[in-house]
């Protein structure tokens, strides 16, 4: 797995950062943006808090804490949706659909939700796999 040195020399993904956190640290989210992704992916806002291990009263506040294991969940799928980007030829539409829908190469799981889960590392070889 890549670190968060390659997310920083990366430019696309640097600009997916600053839409997910509020802090340069990465340290906190914007809860208002995750709440957008939990109506495009359909998932109800308990399981999205779930998926990163906050307290589900937390997404009602302008940012919440996250600890390092959530940061790096989060850091894979910026870097999915990076390759994703690559892969559809910077079509935002397409990657933004691909990146949140079921996918039968992950089982029915969509790439956004295996990266939540921290099995991120397949969706990433699979794209790298894809975009070479």
């Amino acid at each position: 797995m890549r670190n968060a040195s390659y997310i920083e020399h990366t430019g696309q993904v640097s600009d997916h950062l600053k839409w997910f956190a509020t802090n340069s640290a990465f340290t906190k989210i914007n809860t208002d943006m995750f709440k957008r992704v939990a109506e495009l992916t359909s998932l109800p806002l308990t399981e999205l808090a779930e998926m990163l291990e906050i307290s589900r009263p937390k997404l009602y506040q302008p940012s919440a804490t996250i600890d390092k294991k959530v940061r790096e969940r989060l850091i894979s799928l910026v870097m999915i949706s990076d390759l994703a980007f690559q892969l559809h030829d910077g079509d935002k539409d397409k990657t933004i659909l691909w990146v949140m829908s079921p996918n039968h190469l992950f089982f029915g799981r969509s790439p956004f939700e295996k990266a939540l889960a921290g099995e991120a590392e397949s969706v990433i070889a699979k794209l790298q796999e894809m975009v070479a």
